[in-house]
């Protein structure tokens, strides 16, 4: 389903409609990176006014849960944001030596301590665990 900013706008608690402008550039901005697919829809019965709609792509549409539609349907987006935490990514850079030193993970080469010690030092981190770990 595609929905143009007035139609997403209709949806939240604007008042102001400068803001339908900006969310609308907003929305051609995320998707000319490839986040959102955009295409025009004609207004009324003779095609002489268009509107731009914006609506998920087939990877996007995997970030987003829409329990209405189908209930057992889950979302990727925690899984992807722990691969993606700071403290996960760093051990990418120590892929090389983890390697060349099989006694230990990247992980435990780049931090000197294991998933679950570091985890618990650090709330962000043990937030994004619990998430994946109840995915």
């Amino acid at each position: 389903m595609q929905l143009s900013a007035l139609e997403m706008a209709s949806r939240l608690p604007i008042k102001d409609p400068r803001l339908i402008a900006i969310l609308d550039q907003l929305l051609h901005f995320i998707g000319v990176k490839f986040l959102l697919k955009s295409s025009l829809r004609p207004v009324g019965p003779t095609p002489t006014w268009w509107v731009r709609t914006h609506g998920l792509t087939d990877v996007t549409r995997h970030m987003v849960t829409n329990k209405d539609e189908d209930p057992k349907e889950t979302s990727i987006a925690p899984l992807v944001i722990f691969g993606l935490e700071n403290v996960l990514f760093e051990r990418m850079s120590m892929l090389k030596d983890a390697i060349l030193d099989s006694k230990n993970s990247p992980f435990f080469t780049s931090k000197r301590a294991d998933l679950f010690d570091v985890s618990s030092k650090n709330p962000i981190l043990n937030n994004s665990f619990n998430e994946v770990m109840a995915f």
